[in-house]
């Protein structure tokens, strides 16, 4: 066992003495004095330094940061990296005469990129809006945008117009249900040109005319519309392209030729697909038949029979059809559906934009029952326009009386008419104030004067002239007269009729005078009113000829999304035909969820 001296000894550590420690101090102090300034490390060239040398040096530095911003391969930077230690070791004379070699690291090189390749943006207050740039972006210009991050002011925001809305730097976050908060690293805000933009979408997506990209300035439910954008799949793909680009991990040439490839096929299949559902839709036929599946017997129906048949002459349907079962073909029930609602709904905002932009319009309405029993209201829209040609001078006055498509009616009282048309008009986003007559038949429900539908709706709108339909009256007439005279044969000469309507005098100062529309301002509203004013409700109840080829005894199970939508595709059949259908295929992958790439 140790004694306590014995422990005490061996834990004693043998100490410096002073002049020891003087000696080091002194060592350490000679040798640091020997070492050169720290300002001369930052020195970009030195008085020694020739022309050459420096441009020798820029150039190693500039082959460094492309090299790192094109994400090479490690083998590839590895390399790079090599060639530009070795082209970068140039003699840098320092105040004291001492060589240093410029060796850049990689972090270094990729902060100071952005100011290589745009010395002339790194000065802006925001370098990434999008506004200081020009389409097409060029690969350096997106490496620096991402690499200098979102472009997000911290305001304050101006006023759009009179409106008190303006952009808001709380849209840059969004609180979680737990309470954390996210933030938005690809809202943007241009303080430019006053607008929100979406960064992903507007260096990645192949839709340039989206609003997202070109910038949304409306602040009208702009939470809505931003949330809305973040669920969009082609957003988020753009954002997972962002990324890649920001961890230096792009795509290859084959893998992105391989995608785009297989996007390009999937477009001409719903190409093919569209078509085929709009001329089913426009000539009033069944889709389904008793068979679903192509490869099984029996009926198909005319839908997968057309894709059969042109399938036989088409090698990229041909190519779908051998796709084996259980995998994605987009020749479902459901995608039948979804393509008809998207085209449906295109017609039907194209029909309301017309409408919107006349200066007034009318609503005619008329109800019938469908072979299902279930009362179907039609909706119409009438509306003037003043068609102009490539020198936008008025060359003809249209007069439009176009179907918005069927209605359910639960409530058939004075009430529930008025609430159904009020509804629609507010989910079609038609002005009530633009609304300057109604066009109905002569039921009391509907032409009451004290409490009928015509009546509620001047309470709201006192400017909405009721009109009774002219057909309906003329037939009444005419029973009238007929019963209260003898029964004869009448004779009559026919003679031409050289008066002028309405229209054609409305030609004669709004087309053939149009300079003096401006000297009779109130004539010209004149005319335009007149004109808007419903005369009968016969395009109501013509709709109700479609109505019946398309919900007819066989087809009586039809949903009335379905309906509606077939409808009005054949109802409005030549607006239908003009549709864009490369842009019904970006609708169509913007957005629904989809299990194929389109772009």
């Amino acid at each position: 066992m140790e004694t306590p001296s014995t422990s005490h000894s061996s834990l004693t550590r043998k100490q410096m003495s002073g002049a020891q420690k003087r000696g080091l101090k002194k060592a350490r102090l000679e040798k640091e004095a020997k070492l050169p300034k720290i300002t001369s490390f930052f020195m970009k060239t030195s008085q020694g330094m020739s022309l050459e040398e420096d441009k020798v040096t820029q150039t190693a530095e500039t082959a460094t940061v492309s090299a790192i911003c094109h994400g090479s391969s490690p083998v590839e930077q590895e390399q790079g990296e090599h060639a530009t230690d070795m082209t970068t070791q140039q003699s840098i004379p320092t105040e004291q005469g001492e060589d240093i070699q410029t060796r850049g690291r990689e972090g270094e090189t990729r902060e100071h990129a952005g100011k290589e390749l745009n010395v002339d943006l790194i000065s802006k207050t925001f370098p990434t809006d999008k506004e200081l740039y020009s389409e097409p972006l060029s690969t350096d210009e997106k490496i620096f945008i991402i690499s200098n991050g979102p472009c997000q002011p911290p305001g304050p925001f101006p006023q759009h117009g009179q409106s008190n809305r303006r952009f808001s730097k709380t849209y840059d976050s969004e609180l979680s249900k737990s309470g954390l908060k996210l933030q938005r690293k690809w809202l943007c805000y241009s303080p430019t040109s006053d607008q929100a933009y979406c960064q992903p979408c507007w260096l990645f997506s192949q839709d340039r005319e989206g609003g997202w990209v070109r910038g949304v300035r409306d602040g009208h439910n702009l939470k809505g519309k931003i949330e809305v954008h973040e669920g969009a799949v082609g957003h988020q793909e753009c954002s997972t392209v962002l990324d890649h680009w920001r961890l230096n991990k792009t795509v290859s040439a084959e893998a992105e030729a391989a995608i785009r490839k297989e996007a390009n096929f999937w477009r001409q299949v719903l190409d093919r697909i569209i078509n085929v559902t709009l001329t089913l839709a426009t000539s009033n036929l069944a889709f389904r038949g008793h068979r679903e599946d192509v490869s099984s017997g029996g009926n198909h129906g005319n839908f997968l029979s057309i894709i059969t048949l042109i399938a036989k002459y088409d090698p990229v349907l041909q190519e779908l059809l051998n796709i084996p079962e259980r995998q994605t073909k987009y020749l479902s029930l459901a995608l039948q559906n979804e393509l008809i609602d998207i085209l449906s709904e295109s017609v039907k905002e194209e029909i309301i934009k017309d409408a919107n932009t006349a200066a007034f319009f009318s609503v005619i309405i008329d109800t019938t029952q469908d072979a299902g029993k279930t009362d179907q209201l039609s909706q119409v829209v009438r509306f003037v326009s003043v068609e102009t040609n490539e020198k936008d001078q008025p060359v003809e006055i249209k007069i439009h009386e176009t179907s918005l498509g069927f209605l359910v009616v639960e409530d058939q009282s004075a009430s529930g008419f008025t609430e159904t048309i009020l509804n629609a008009m507010e989910s079609n986003k038609l002005d009530l104030l633009k609304l300057r007559g109604q066009g109905y038949d002569g039921a009391a429900t509907i032409s009451g004067v004290y409490s009928g539908v015509q009546a509620r709706i001047q309470a709201l709108q006192p400017k909405a002239t009721y009109v009774h339909c002219a057909a309906h009256n003329l037939n009444l007439v005419l029973n009238d007269a007929m019963s209260s005279i003898p029964e004869k044969r009448l004779k009559t000469n026919k003679q031409t009729n050289k008066q002028k309507t309405i229209k054609e005098v409305a030609e004669l100062l709004m087309i053939d005078n149009c300079g003096l529309c401006i000297s009779y301002p109130d004539i010209y509203t004149a005319y335009m009113l007149f004109l808007t004013l419903p005369v009968t409700v016969a395009s109501s109840e013509r709709s109700f000829s479609k109505l019946k080829l398309i919900k007819n005894y066989t087809r009586s199970s039809m949903s009335q999304e379905r309906l509606s939508g077939l409808a009005l595709l054949s109802i409005e059949n030549e607006r239908a035909k003009k549709l864009d259908i490369q842009k019904i295929i970006d609708n169509f992958a913007e957005l629904k969820a989809r299990k194929k790439p389109l772009n």
